[in-house]
């Protein structure tokens, strides 16, 4: 439920002076029930806010706005803990949060990650890692905020329109140069397919083939 109603909000100046003001107050109840309030001076600048909550609630993009406040090293210290993994890639995921992600992103809230601190992460890493390097580190960090939007931290991950450079891969040896393939396509024929007889060689078959 949903609702925008009227109230009047009483304070005392710092020199002790009773003041009085007329504020909008717009609520509305989440899935679980929990109620969320905000106060506005403005009674359409309230209804935008429940609008755009309400919109959110619908499509199941809905994040509690109190959530997105946690910063990005308290989100991933927890996130971290409740992974079930294997020895070795629990230790990977740690070293990537604590050594390449929270150095730049930790003190920033949840809320507050856009898809600019994205991209200006991995420049970071293309400047100093290879390729797969930089992959596997930005596979993580896009691991979390997925996890985020789920948790109903935030109402959307960062990461998905970010650029990533994809792993390297080899060039299996059927995809060698045009230049060597042909050549070593030439030399295998002309090692298979016999030479063809020498003029000599004709005229002796000529001269049994009459006897």
């Amino acid at each position: 439920m949903a609702r925008i109603s009227k109230r009047t909000i009483q304070w005392t100046t710092q020199d002790g002076e009773s003041r009085t003001s007329e504020k909008y107050e717009a609520s509305f109840h989440d899935r679980v029930g929990k109620c969320h309030r905000r106060l506005f001076s403005l009674k359409k600048d309230a209804q935008r806010w429940l609008d755009e909550q309400t919109a959110g609630l619908v499509s199941g993009q809905w994040a509690d706005p109190r959530a997105g406040r946690e910063s990005v090293r308290a989100y991933g210290e927890r996130w971290l803990r409740r992974q079930v993994l294997v020895v070795n890639t629990a230790s990977t995921y740690g070293i990537v949060l604590s050594n390449h992600i929270l150095p730049t992103l930790g003190t920033m809230r949840m809320d507050a990650v856009n898809r600019a601190d994205i991209q200006s992460l991995v420049k970071e890493w293309e400047a100093s890692s290879a390729p797969s390097t930089v992959a596997a580190r930005y596979s993580i960090l896009a691991i979390m905020l997925r996890a985020a939007v789920k948790d109903r931290v935030i109402p959307a991950t960062p990461a998905w329109t970010s650029p990533c450079p994809r792993r390297g891969r080899k060039r299996p040896w059927c995809r060698s140069p045009p230049t060597r393939w042909s050549h070593s396509a030439t030399s295998c024929r002309s090692a298979i397919a016999p030479s063809p007889p020498s003029p000599r060689a004709r005229a002796c078959v000529g001269e049994r083939s009459s006897d």
